[in-house]
């Protein structure tokens, strides 16, 4: 468990400090250079046009990690609404509430996200 908390706080960091720790320009096209393999300048070497891959990765991951804190705030607000709704509107309202919870559960994972 422990081991999981650090690289949780390893990937935070990494991601916060992304930009700052990327060696090279991600968005910056460098044709003679494409496709090179991993390397001293290249860590994990250059796409088809020749980006920095590990540049972008740390950038993506600033991305990611601020979209997946976003998601999550919303599922929590939208959660305790419905919570607080089914708990004081009434046996209308918790059925309600119930039936859509029961609604969603119903569906795999992957159909809901097709």
């Amino acid at each position: 468990m422990r081991s999981v908390i650090i690289l949780a706080i390893v990937f935070v960091m990494i991601a916060t400090l992304g930009p700052v720790l990327a060696p090279h320009d991600p968005a910056a096209i460098n044709i003679p250079n494409r496709l090179s393999p991993p390397s001293a300048d290249w860590w994990l070497g250059t796409d088809a046009l020749g980006r920095d891959i590990l540049s972008r990765l740390l950038h993506g991951a600033r991305w990611s990690l601020g979209l997946a804190f976003l998601v999550s705030v919303i599922g929590l607000v939208t959660g305790m609404i419905a919570g607080l709704a089914a708990a004081q509107g009434g046996k209308l309202a918790d059925w309600v509430v119930m039936r859509t919870t029961d609604t969603f559960l119903a569906f795999p994972d992957l159909v809901a996200s097709v």
